[in-house]
């Protein structure tokens, strides 16, 4: 019941904005916006949401390794589009990170899967965090922007550093009270003090985000410029902060909340209102095609033993 409170909740905040913002910007209006555009950028778009895709897979790829679990890039690939549909189309109460944990460690390795999705999740905002940080100086407003970006980078470094050294002791203690966590969670640690021993590939998972979330400001600034828009630096501002907020746990994927920062943060850089929402419904909508096309080798593939 809970569960499905909160779910309502959810789809509530992303209602109520999309409503809010196809009030003041009529639906009509962000079509027409759509319809101008150049067919190149459309394609353009498409074509970078599967590199995207690809290089996540890659980087992913490189996590799993470190937890012994080896898996050619194609199925990695295959995997990830799989785990991508049943997180957004299916009612399963799955998240994605769940679905590829279990596609790739099966119920054997699953913490070990498990684990080297969050750290993938997390070195991939890390990146786009570090952009948005360093794109900020070149903002007029970067007094408003650093602090939230050196904030948001402190926090995740902080936490990282936390279970790196190994302080979290009373967490465990805690944990291991309750007898059905103990023997997962016990795993899942020490899966993750694996990465310890692995700088090496943490820096170079790293640096593939960065190259990753950069192909993912590039996809927005190519729907953009099919529209008309011809800006550049906005996009590393703005971009990286809308993807913070799209991922909070407050809305159904990220619907709403993203629109309206997309709506209100490129307002300051001269992008026409209803331009930026149809930039952010057209770069999701966009999106879902990998999903799509997991949703047709879904029947084709189980999950690891």
């Amino acid at each position: 019941m809970k569960k499905v409170f909160f779910t309502f909740l959810k789809f509530l905040v992303s209602f109520l904005l999309l409503y809010f913002l196809f009030r003041k910007f009529p639906l009509r209006s962000v079509i027409d916006v759509v319809k101008g555009m150049e067919l190149w950028s459309i394609g353009g778009g498409i074509f970078l949401v599967f590199v995207f895709f690809f290089i996540s897979s890659l980087r992913w790829k490189l996590l799993l390794s470190e937890q012994e679990i080896y898996i050619s890039l194609p199925r990695t690939f295959v995997y990830f589009l799989i785990s991508f549909f049943i997180g957004t189309f299916l009612p399963s109460g799955l998240g994605m990170d769940v679905v590829r944990s279990i596609y790739a460690g099966g119920r054997k390795n699953f913490e070990r899967a498990f684990i080297s999705t969050l750290v993938d999740r997390t070195l991939g905002m890390s990146a786009l965090i570090f952009i948005g940080f360093v794109f900020s100086f070149t903002h007029r407003n970067f007094l408003v922007f650093l602090p939230i970006y050196g904030g948001f980078l402190a926090l995740i470094a902080a936490l990282f550093l936390l279970i790196m050294k190994e302080k979290v002791g009373m967490v465990r203690r805690m944990t291991e009270k309750i007898k059905f966590l103990k023997e997962p969670l016990s795993k899942m640690y020490r899966a993750f003090l694996v990465y310890r021993e692995k700088k090496k590939t943490l820096v170079n998972v790293f640096l593939l985000s960065l190259f990753l979330q950069l192909i993912f400001i590039l996809y927005n600034m190519v729907l953009a410029w099919g529209m008309g828009y011809r800006a550049v630096l906005p996009f590393f501002v703005y971009i990286p902060l809308a993807g913070v907020v799209a991922l909070l746990p407050i809305s159904i994927g990220g619907l709403g909340p993203r629109e309206a920062t997309y709506v209100y943060l490129f307002s300051f850089a001269g992008f026409p209102s209803e331009g930026a929402l149809a930039l952010s419904l057209l770069s999701f909508a966009l999106g879902l095609i990998p999903a799509l096309l997991g949703g047709f080798l879904l029947p084709f593939f189980k999950p690891s033993e």
